[in-house]
């Protein structure tokens, strides 16, 4: 069995080793110089995005380039997750759930156009990750849902169930997604936190520094688009900020 040190270690390496392929100031300058889509593609294959390449010269389609880099960052989170254990894997866990959120919502978002606006959503559904991250959720009964109750099930026992059962489908009628994204976006903060606190010495610093300046943004953001442009009033905009935040 590998050392401790010797398993983080090699983690680094592969997680630096990836880093700098992200942050390689060379890509970044051919891709800003690239004269063309297609040739911005191209560029992408060369700096090791060969299946993102591959999806777009089969379908042309630039979202599904974007599901197959999402797809990537899936992949590269649960293998960092497979050699860790204990409360670094749960902090590795929940960047996946962080994923996971996103797509619970795009989902619900599907559902809403569908089943409340009676939108067609069969070419958006393509875009969505049907498989399981972390939670055993059911994508296609979300989308698929004929009431908010077959919903809730979809979500299986997972920590969705007991916030999603805050609402009822005549308050969504009527205040559309956004307190319910609010929520479970607030739930993964929360989750967030309690993870990084788990963590021990340099590792618990750094990690709860990068959280707050995280939720600090966040709050920034919502302050200026629904305080300042929408002109909330004070009090459903406080109700509506993250909470751990210096803002």
């Amino acid at each position: 069995m590998k050392s401790a040190v010797s398993s983080y270690g090699f983690i680094n390496a592969k997680l630096r080793a990836k880093i700098g392929d992200i942050r390689n100031p060379q890509l970044q300058e051919d891709l800003l110089k690239a004269g063309s889509l297609v040739e911005a593609i191209g560029i992408l294959k060369e700096h090791g995005y060969e299946e993102a390449a591959e999806v777009y010269h089969k379908t042309g389609d630039l979202q599904l380039v974007e599901l197959s880099l999402l797809n990537d960052e899936i992949s590269d989170l649960l293998r960092v997750k497979h050699f860790l254990s204990g409360a670094p894997q749960k902090l590795i866990e929940i960047l996946l759930t962080r994923i996971e959120v996103e797509n619970v919502k795009n989902a619900i978002r599907l559902w809403y156009s569908s089943a409340i606006h009676h939108r067609p959503i069969s070419f958006r559904s393509a875009y969505l990750i049907k498989y399981k991250i972390i939670n055993d959720i059911n994508y296609t009964s979300i989308i698929n849902a004929v009431t908010f109750d077959n919903i809730i099930d979809a979500v299986g026992s997972s920590w969705y169930e007991n916030v999603l059962n805050k609402f009822t489908l005549e308050e969504i009628e009527s205040n559309g997604l956004f307190e319910i994204e609010s929520a479970l976006d607030k739930k993964v903060i929360d989750l967030m936190y309690q993870a990084s606190l788990n963590l021990k010495g340099d590792d618990k610093n750094v990690a709860i520094k990068l959280f707050k300046m995280e939720v600090d943004l966040k709050n920034i953001i919502m302050l200026v688009r629904y305080g300042w442009f929408h002109k909330l009033e004070s009090e459903k905009l406080n109700n509506i900020l993250y909470p751990y935040s210096r803002v």
